[in-house]
């Protein structure tokens, strides 16, 4: 999966940087926008999030999700993927919860964020207050 870039090769122009889950491709332009493609789930949409998949500083992939990184003062970080390893999945509201005691749901653009690191199946945020925020599959 992931192996026909040919719908997004028109815009596969001026890459810097090229990323991969296990399932799809990020393609880090030089203006700091992506170009994604590949299986939904492994994060080769970002579908709703995509619009904020511009100006990205850093990239980090897992198994089957991307994490893009602004470092700004909102230190944002958007992201997208397999919901159940940490993503979001495309046109479904607030689909991960929070793994630090918190029963609701989160967005997809997270805010204050300094640091993100993930495994095969969570990611985990290093906020700019020095909490750490974690998220995927629990075990």
């Amino acid at each position: 999966m992931g192996g026909d870039s040919s719908a997004v090769q028109a815009e596969l122009k001026d890459v810097e940087t090229i990323y991969s889950t296990d399932y799809a491709f990020a393609a880090k332009l030089k203006n700091g926008n992506l170009v994604t493609w590949g299986d939904t789930y492994g994060g080769g949409d970002p579908g709703s999030v995509s619009m904020h998949v511009t100006k990205v500083d850093n990239v980090y992939p897992s198994k089957n999700v991307f994490v893009g990184t602004r470092s700004g003062n909102s230190g944002q970080a958007i992201v997208w993927g397999n919901p159940l390893c940490g993503g979001r999945q495309r046109n479904k509201k607030d689909a991960f919860k929070l793994s630090q005691g918190d029963n609701g749901t989160t967005k997809a653009i997270l805010t204050n964020v300094k640091a993100v690191i993930s495994t095969n199946y969570a990611v985990a945020a290093i906020l700019k207050n020095g909490a750490i925020l974690t998220w995927g599959i629990l075990k």
